[in-house]
């Protein structure tokens, strides 16, 4: 099963979907791994993730990810029992289940450097 909206694409063995109206307003995934993938604006790469369930929320614009939780970023990584990405904004709220501990690894964004001043002269003198 793959569904596809805007920027969004899942991926499943198979997916129960609710369309109350005939409009799709919640759609839950299951696989071995189930997965989604969103392609962000202006080429900012993509956010992948993968989980035994998914449950999107095609209103509220999230995904919720249950069992084996893995979420990637460019080098980013965030491991949890549970694990909910909220498309707009893009953020995200992990939980380690029972006994279990999450595991984030952040890989530090690279900073401009600093603006050099200009050299300050007094008149008649050479920089």
């Amino acid at each position: 099963m793959v569904l596809v909206q805007g920027t969004l694409k899942l991926t499943a063995d198979r997916a129960e979907a609710s369309a109350p109206g005939g409009v799709i307003r919640h759609v839950t995934a299951y696989g071995n791994p189930a997965t989604f993938r969103e392609q962000l604006e202006n080429g900012n790469g993509v956010v992948e993730g993968e989980a035994k369930q998914l449950d999107y929320d095609t209103v509220e614009r999230n995904v919720i990810l249950t069992g084996a939780v893995e979420i990637r970023r460019a080098e980013d990584r965030i491991r949890a029992a549970r694990l909910q990405y909220n498309l707009d904004p893009r953020t995200t709220l992990a939980e380690g289940g029972d006994g279990q501990r999450m595991y984030t690894a952040l890989r530090p964004r690279r900073r401009a450097p600093p603006e050099t001043p200009a050299a300050e002269t007094t008149p008649g003198e050479q920089p």
